[in-house]
């Protein structure tokens, strides 16, 4: 089944009682799937829980699937299973509840029980393929910035993920149709397909090079409105946090999926300066202000972000 396909039966289907899942591809879109089934939680058979298999203990996960508490149900969302040592059991698991993951498309074997249903993901997003999911997932757009997003596409030298696709979705509504060039490369800044100031600005970040990062953020920093900044931050923040998490346990696999977007620097080394509690609370700390943005306070709260971020 293609992807697309399985994004249209979950809702006019029921087919989440009949079978477990296997999301094949050449790409983990992590933070997709990360929203995908919180979206589709009121079609889901049981009650969703994440059992993120690089997460817990391999005996947590045995138990967890094998039994119940007082013949509670769930529907467990595993992640990236493509290290995990057992995929046949995986594969081949039948009951108590349900179980959905990624697999590497080269580590899916040619013999699967029918009681899973293989989804297959595709790897190139086009304008058409965008606006269907689009419609899928409920998400309204005005007519006039889908012209725009359609000429980016078409425009396009990229092929887009279902990870970009995911981030364009999140900034679509911080987009003011004043100039089309403007539009343009916003979108292209969004799916990291150009502005290599603000590279050198996330490079210089987490390189904690306070005089380089505000030589470029006086610069950049009146282009794009507090709820951008918000949103870029969060993005690299949230990416860098599990990064530093997965290489912490020698996981480069899970770490290179994440590793998108991130700084080179950062990928090669800097992470090893960076602490998972520290990002967490900066994470933190965007949310809180991305609530206090919407309901009209912007009193220098990126002023606080970036000094608190330089002199610890």
């Amino acid at each position: 089944m293609k992807f697309l396909d399985f994004l249209k039966q979950v809702k006019s289907e029921k087919i989440f009682p009949q079978n477990n899942f296997c999301f094949v591809g050449n790409y983990y879109s992590f933070l997709f799937f990360q929203k995908l089934f919180h979206f589709y939680k009121s079609y889901l058979p049981a009650k969703y829980q994440n059992l993120i298999v690089d997460s817990v203990d391999k005996n947590e996960i045995h138990v967890s699937l094998t039994q119940t508490f007082l013949g509670e149900k769930y529907f467990y969302w595993l992640g990236d299973v493509s290290t995990f040592k057992n995929i046949e059991y995986l594969l081949n698991y039948k009951a108590p509840h349900y179980i959905a993951f990624y697999l590497d498309k080269e580590k899916l074997p040619k013999n699967i029980d029918n009681n899973f249903n293989i989804i297959e993901i595709e790897e190139k997003i086009n304008f058409q393929l965008f606006t269907e999911i689009l419609a899928i997932l409920e998400i309204k757009i005005s007519p006039k910035k889908l012209i725009l997003i359609k000429k980016f596409f078409l425009n396009s030298s990229e092929s887009f993920n279902l990870d970009q696709v995911s981030m364009l979705i999140n900034y679509i509504d911080l987009i003011k149709i004043e100039d089309e060039q403007v539009v343009i490369d916003y979108l292209a800044v969004v799916l990291n397909n150009g502005s290599p100031a603000l590279n050198l600005l996330a490079t210089y970040f987490f390189e904690k090079k306070p005089i380089e990062f505000f030589k470029i953020w006086s610069i950049v920093a009146d282009e794009y409105p507090d709820m951008f900044w918000i949103s870029f931050w969060s993005e690299k923040i949230y990416k860098a946090y599990f990064m530093v998490n997965f290489l912490n346990k020698n996981d480069h696999i899970q770490a290179k999926t994440l590793s998108f977007g991130l700084p080179y620097s950062f990928i090669k080394g800097e992470w090893k300066k960076t602490l998972p509690n520290i990002l967490s609370n900066y994470h933190d700390f965007l949310y809180t202000n991305d609530f206090k943005v919407k309901t009209g306070s912007t009193f220098c709260f990126m002023d606080l972000f970036y000094l608190n971020h330089f002199s610890c």
